[in-house]
């Protein structure tokens, strides 16, 4: 059985997806919660040697070569990390891409890093300006990204388009969220697992979780704001 790798920009639905799978598989993947059914995939450095961090990620992914883990891999990084051996990394894991509406997981990053370090700091990315947080912060993400970008926005364009242009399967949260029974069954046939009669709906779960409402944009991001997203991401 092929081990399970989940992709996603951060805020995305990572864990409603992780725990989704886990809750109706079984035990064939991971374990239902409260105890944490995923794994990290590597993220500590060496991060200013960005190809040897690149070869570190490919090396720790490649030590669990016929190895039986029933623990999802979940990883933030970009396609960047895996794209010079995805056909490799294939042969011994799935991999599933979930993505969201790019306004909707901006405005989850943004309530994130309004308080997400000790003590309920803001992260050192955060400006309460939310043009400033969109468009002008340089993102900092020394453990996903191994070239730059100018801005939350173009990371996450670059995130989700070039995981995309790899082939992955995708899930999408919406899809999740508003047709949860058709859409783990298309998730239960690419993993090629049994489904069961009623698949059991799962809580939002995860670092943090805010309300995981779709189109929850609209309450924080202005008219001006949202049509510049829209022409950033073409939706």
């Amino acid at each position: 059985m092929k081990k399970l790798i989940v992709v996603s920009h951060e805020r995305s639905g990572t864990h409603f997806l992780i725990n989704s799978i886990t809750n109706n598989s079984g035990g064939v993947y991971g374990r239902p919660y409260p105890l944490e059914p995923y794994k990290d995939v590597y993220h500590d450095g060496p991060y200013d040697d960005p190809k040897e961090y690149k070869e570190y990620v490919y090396a720790w992914l490649n030590s669990y070569r016929g190895v039986s883990e029933s623990k999802i891999f979940k990883t933030h990084h970009k396609a960047e990390f895996f794209k010079d051996y995805l056909a490799d990394i294939k042969e011994e894991y799935h991999i599933l891409y979930i993505r969201r509406n790019p306004l909707d997981v901006l405005t989850s990053l943004y309530h994130y890093y309004r308080n997400c370090e000790p003590g309920n700091q803001p992260h050192q990315n955060f400006s309460l300006d939310i043009d400033d947080f969109l468009f002008n912060k340089t993102p900092k993400d020394d453990w996903y990204s191994l070239t730059p970008n100018s801005s939350n926005a173009e990371r996450l364009k670059e995130h989700v388009n070039e995981w995309s242009e790899l082939g992955v399967d995708m899930v999408f949260y919406e899809d999740l969220k508003l047709d949860y029974q058709n859409t783990m069954g298309k998730i239960f046939n690419v993993l090629g697992l049994s489904s069961p009669k009623v698949f059991k709906e799962t809580m939002l779960s995860g670092i943090r979780p805010r309300k995981g409402e779709i189109n929850d944009h609209i309450n924080l991001f202005n008219n001006n704001q949202i049509s510049r997203l829209r022409g950033i991401f073409n939706v």
